[in-house]
């Protein structure tokens, strides 16, 4: 009579333990997804309009003498990188735009004693139909109001940016 009793708790355990370990918690499908989108960029190639020469190449500059600020956001632009001469954009200076929400974006750039170029971008909230990620921003109407510029591409790029050179 005891060892019937000892199995037939033994078997309740054993069961009760199979329904508990086997059951599959439900999850979510969006969980461990990293739901960040490659940062927004802006490369500016700044040219001599006397010379035709790339000013940051021709000058040496580096982000020092640069200054970037915004009229919407109180600080400065978070980064702010020179492309080098390893890189096909050589002389670019790109802005990393910081994750700020939908809206017009108006700022401007000094560079170093060349002058002062006035732009302006807007962020879009944009629908998605991925369950995951129900939105996301686009930047679009990059205008440069305050200098003769043109936008160009670059085959070595991967991914899109929105490049522009811009007279001086």
């Amino acid at each position: 009579m005891k060892t019937k009793t000892y199995a037939l708790f033994m078997l309740i355990l054993l069961v009760t333990y199979l329904e508990f370990s086997c059951k599959k918690a439900e999850r979510s499908p969006c969980e461990g997804l990293l739901n960040e989108s490659q940062p927004k960029q802006i490369g500016f190639v700044f040219i001599n309009k006397q010379t035709g020469e790339n000013i940051i190449i021709a000058n040496k500059l580096d982000t020092a003498v640069i200054k970037t600020t915004s009229a919407n956001i109180v600080k400065s632009y978070p980064k702010m990188i020179i492309n080098n001469d390893r890189n096909p954009l050589n002389g670019t200076l790109i802005l990393i735009i910081p994750e700020t929400g939908e809206g017009d974006y108006p700022f401007s750039i000094d560079v170093a004693n060349f002058g002062r170029v006035e732009l302006s971008y807007s962020i879009n909230q944009i629908k998605s139909n991925d369950i995951c990620k129900p939105y996301y921003y686009s930047m679009s109407s990059i205008e440069v109001k305050s200098h003769p510029f043109e936008y160009f591409e670059n085959e070595h790029i991967l991914g899109r940016k929105n490049l522009l050179k811009i007279l001086l």
